[in-house]
């Protein structure tokens, strides 16, 4: 736990309750259970999740570092938590009205830096971080190869 409120203090951000619980249980790392539902506005009906980033400063997938990543080119409130196999973002929303809701980050979309506050490239995809992990199901293969 004091690693979690260390990064925490390091990044400025409180980490939703059950995210610091999926930490300290899991700590990262790549899922059995990674397809999730995406939007309609999206090419496809799935995405996957490759890593969720981890309190480990030795890791490449070091929450920390992946913030300091994407610091200019996601809203400012997001916090992120994961990535698809294709460089697009899994993030939760920690201040705001939508604070505590899952996007996906499209980095296909991505705006210039003037408008990193801008939701044009994000989708909700989870109310909350619970149901974003209760969403996650073993990938069709046959359908994600299509």
């Amino acid at each position: 736990m004091s690693a979690i409120q260390q990064a925490e203090k390091e990044l400025g951000v409180q980490f939703p309750d059950s995210y610091c619980a999926f930490l300290l249980e899991h700590n990262g790392g790549h899922p059995l259970q990674s397809s999730f539902p995406l939007t309609e506005e999206l090419l496809t009906p799935r995405g996957s999740i490759h890593w969720f980033f981890c309190i480990d400063k030795s890791s490449v997938y070091d929450i920390r570092k992946k913030m300091r990543t994407y610091e200019d080119r996601v809203p400012s409130n997001f916090l992120t938590i994961a990535a698809d196999p294709g460089g697009n973002l899994i993030c939760i929303s920690f201040k705001g009205v939508d604070a505590g809701k899952v996007y996906y980050w499209d980095h296909e979309g991505e705006l210039d830096k003037s408008s990193v506050d801008s939701y044009e490239n994000v989708y909700l995809i989870a109310n909350t971080f619970e149901e974003f992990i209760n969403s996650l199901t073993e990938e069709d293969l046959l359908e994600t190869s299509r």
